[in-house]
């Protein structure tokens, strides 16, 4: 999954190394948080890529956070989601337990 992760959030080849990192938390996020639920690997790894993606551009957003550019012509800020598990939540929600208060 790696170089799709690689292609997916655009990362230059120097990148490497992080995107491995990225990718391994995030399958051990997406491990721990589905508690060993009945996913379909696919969803699973549709689910791992998300979180992998969250995870590489809280980096760059950090880095990039004082440019701005144009306001005419440049795309919105997007902050990623504080927590990871984020974007993999409507992926999952289908395949999970429902959370107890």
């Amino acid at each position: 999954m790696t170089t799709r992760l690689a292609e997916y959030v655009q990362a230059p080849p120097e990148d490497a190394g992080f995107i491995d990192q990225c990718e391994k938390a995030a399958t051990d996020i997406v491990a721990a948080r589905t508690g060993g639920a009945a996913i379909p690997e696919t969803v699973l790894a549709a689910a791992t890529l998300e979180v992998a993606a969250n995870l590489y551009n809280r980096r760059t957003s950090r880095r990039d956070l004082g440019v701005f550019g144009d306001a005419e012509t440049a795309a919105p800020y997007q902050r990623p989601a504080l927590d990871p598990f984020t974007p993999a939540l409507p992926i999952l929600r289908p395949y999970l337990p429902p959370p107890v208060a």
